[in-house]
C-alpha cells in the first residue's frame, strides 16, 4: 500500500495583551481602566475556519468618579479572573493580506480583586482607602469586610484579527452576560452590573511539529 502521512493539525502558542474594561448596568459614572490578559492558546484549523480555545489570566474592572461642591471621589475596581474563551474564526484574504472574523463565548472564574477609593479636595488626595474583593457564590459567604462579587462571569466576544506568519493580532469586544452583584441568601439582587471590555492581544504560535507515519508497500504473493 502507498505511504501514509498523518499530520498534527493543532498549533499551540502564547497570548498576551491589554484591555480597556468598564462596568455597565446600574453602577453610574463609570469609565475605562487598563487591564491585561496573558496565557496559552491553541489553534485548530478546519478549512477556511479555525477554533481557538485559550486559558488566560485576565484583569478586568472599572473606574468611577463622583463630584461634589467641595470635593470629589474616585473609585477603582480591579478584578482578576481565570478565563477560558473559545473563538470561532473565519479566515479570509483581502489584497493578499490574511484577516479574521472572530466570535465566540467565554467563561471566567473570579480569583481575587482590589477596591480603591480616593477623596480629592482642591486637587489633592485627602483620603485613600483600599479593600479586598472576595468572589463568592452568595453574599452571605463573605468573610470580614471584603467586598463581595459574584464568582462566575460569562459572555460573548466578537472582533477582527490580522495574521502575519505565526503571529495573530486580534481586537475583540467582550460583553458579559453574568451579573457581578452576587445574590443575597439565595435571592436575586435588585441591581445589576456586568463586565465589558475592548481587548487587543498578540498570539505567537510555535512552529508546527508534524507527525509522520510511513508504512512500506506490502508485496503480493
Amino acid at each position: 500500500m502507498p505511504d501514509i502521512k498523518a499530520q498534527m493539525e493543532i498549533d499551540f502558542g502564547a497570548r498576551g495583551g491589554l484591555a480597556l474594561s468598564t462596568f455597565q448596568g446600574d453602577y453610574e459614572n463609570t469609565s475605562f481602566k487598563i487591564g491585561y490578559t496573558a496565557g496559552v492558546v491553541a489553534n485548530i484549523p478546519v478549512g477556511d475556519f479555525s477554533v481557538q480555545p485559550s486559558v488566560l489570566l485576565s484583569n478586568k474592572g472599572s473606574k468611577a468618579e463622583y463630584s461634589g461642591e467641595l470635593n470629589s471621589y474616585q473609585e477603582k475596581f480591579s478584578l482578576n479572573y481565570l478565563e477560558v474563551p473559545v473563538y470561532g474564526i473565519y479566515n479570509f484574504n483581502l489584497r493578499t493580506r490574511n484577516f479574521q472574523l472572530i466570535g465566540g463565548p467565554y467563561v471566567a472564574y473570579g480569583m481575587a480583586g482590589k477596591y480603591k477609593r480616593e477623596e480629592i479636595v482642591d486637587g489633592n488626595t485627602y483620603a485613600d482607602e483600599t479593600e479586598n474583593i472576595q468572589f463568592v457564590k452568595d453574599q452571605v459567604d463573605r468573610e470580614g469586610f471584603q467586598i463581595p462579587f459574584y464568582n462566575l462571569d460569562y459572555g460573548i466576544k466578537a472582533g477582527l484579527g490580522y495574521v502575519r506568519d505565526n503571529i495573530h493580532f486580534q481586537f475583540v469586544y467582550s460583553y458579559g452576560l453574568s451579573n457581578l452583584v452576587a445574590p443575597f441568601d439565595g435571592e436575586d439582587p435588585p441591581n445589576s452590573m456586568i463586565n465589558t471590555s475592548f481587548q487587543f492581544s498578540l498570539s505567537y504560535f510555535f512552529e508546527k511539529k508534524e507527525e509522520v507515519v510511513e508504512e512500506d508497500e506490502e508485496s503480493d504473493f
